[in-house]
């Protein structure tokens, strides 16, 4: 027997993951989300359906554009060895302009 709680968090780890695999990929996640309900309580549940939904989703959601900018940058960090430590996040786009302009200052 299963209880509603359980039966809640298999019904939302299943539906966090429908979109991104096959049918038969979310049947086999529903069954052994419903043994381990059987076996053991809430909480290891809860662990194990966060597992199956990181497996199957591991780049996770994709980011908003608000996100992005919010997170984007180049950051100074403290000199290793003598050497100069920056940080650098960047969309792909960004990525391609730095890139061509690094190799061409540092391969004149």
């Amino acid at each position: 027997m299963i209880g509603s709680r359980s039966a809640g968090i298999i019904t939302m780890a299943v539906a966090k993951v429908r979109p991104l695999c096959s049918p038969e990929k979310a049947t086999e996640m529903e069954y052994a989300l419903a043994r381990t309900a059987e076996e053991n309580d809430q909480d290891f549940l809860a662990r194990v359906a966060r597992r199956w939904v990181e497996a199957i989703d591991q780049d996770g959601p994709e980011p908003s554009e608000e996100s992005l900018r919010h997170h984007q940058g180049a950051f100074l960090r403290r000199p290793k060895h003598g050497l100069a430590h920056v940080e650098i996040f960047a969309t792909t786009e960004q990525y391609e302009h730095l890139l061509t302009v690094m190799n061409t200052a540092a391969n004149p």
